[in-house]
């Protein structure tokens, strides 16, 4: 067997024995049994009812589409925020160095006629 095969079944094998030791723990194994019951039953209604699960789809295509639809919205939102605040940046930057130099001049002007009243 090749090196790819051999690590594939190794993996394959580690799950099932991960499996099958996670069964020695009750709850899970009370979980796993009635979760399997409400799956066959569903499965069973889908068999006997396939327009069931034709409606079930289109509900989750529905739901999955209108959160993509959320999610574009919201990137959208953020993408031009970012953008916003790319262009307003520098002006805010450059505000604050020229407000800076004005009250350091105006301090060091403060300081020099101070210095000559003493």
């Amino acid at each position: 067997m090749s090196k790819n095969n051999k690590l594939v079944q190794n993996m394959v094998i580690g799950a099932a024995a991960g499996a099958l030791l996670s069964l020695l723990h009750k709850p899970t194994r009370q979980s796993l049994t009635s979760e399997g019951k409400v799956l066959w039953r569903r499965v069973q209604e889908y068999v006997h009812e396939p327009s069931l699960l034709t409606d079930d789809v289109k509900a989750v295509t529905e739901r999955t589409r209108d959160l993509v639809q959320r999610l574009t919205t919201d990137v959208q939102y953020v993408n031009e925020k970012v953008h916003q605040l790319k262009e307003t940046t520098p002006a805010v930057l450059e505000t604050l160095k020229e407000t800076k130099d004005v009250m350091f001049a105006s301090t060091l002007e403060e300081t020099r006629e101070a210095k000559k009243g003493m």
